[in-house]
């Protein structure tokens, strides 16, 4: 999912780029969301709390609770990699974004091909991004992390099932667990990573994903399991 955050303390600002960015969205990508803010404070305190929670953030420079340049540094202490796009009415900020590394400057009033430009840059670096790769016999799989149903071990062979095909590799779980993103894929046992994405039930001992099949949670990682898929569905 490309997700998407707009901070700008004006209501109508705020409702027409989130319209501008859904129209874009709509005509490039399957999976996205768009979140607004007009408290900045209250979109920082969100990052605390979750700071892989955003791809993208556009801000508005001149707020009164607190201005873009201070919002950005305080997210800057939080999360590194979060792409910045200040949005604002003066051309006085344009060189403010180099010391939070904003990766562009919109001034309003601005045409929608502009933020696509933008958008689209983004996105394509954070899909080539979203991928794992599997070495089986010589030959390298290029997986995308959405495509993965499961992962399980067995002794040392870990098999990497998607909804079209299974590959066998050879490794530690725990290492490729560090290399999917934690918000969707979870140790739900010992021999078993589920991609939080697929799955359709949770029983007191299983997930059911799509393919309807049944991937064990022990007893161990009950809770864990439980509270990580209510957080992701409420995503």
């Amino acid at each position: 999912m490309f997700k998407i955050a707009v901070c700008d303390d004006n209501i109508m600002d705020c409702n027409k780029i989130k319209n501008d960015i859904e129209h874009i969205c709509l005509k490039h990508m399957e999976d996205y969301c768009v979140e607004i803010y007009q408290d900045p404070k209250l979109l920082v305190s969100r990052l605390k709390n979750e700071t892989d929670r955003y791809d993208v953030l556009l801000l508005d420079i001149c707020m009164d609770v607190q201005n873009g340049i201070e919002t950005a540094e305080d997210i800057r202490k939080i999360n590194e990699d979060l792409c910045i796009i200040f949005i604002t009415s003066s051309p006085d900020y344009v060189y403010a974004g180099y010391d939070v590394e904003a990766i562009g400057y919109l001034l309003k009033p601005f045409h929608a091909c502009k933020l696509e430009k933008l958008l689209l840059k983004i996105w394509d670096k954070n899909s080539r991004r979203k991928h794992i790769k599997i070495e089986n016999r010589g030959d390298i799989h290029n997986i995308a992390f959405k495509d993965i149903l499961f992962l399980e071990s067995n002794d040392k062979k870990i098999k990497v099932v998607t909804s079209k095909k299974e590959i066998t590799t050879y490794g530690k779980l725990s290492d490729f667990h560090k290399k999917l993103p934690g918000d969707c894929f979870i140790f739900c046992h010992k021999s078993f990573i589920v991609n939080l994405r697929h799955v359709k039930n949770m029983s007191s001992n299983s997930f059911i994903i799509a393919s309807s099949k049944t991937i064990p949670i022990s007893r161990s990682k009950y809770k864990s399991a439980k509270n990580n898929f209510l957080k992701y569905l409420s995503s």
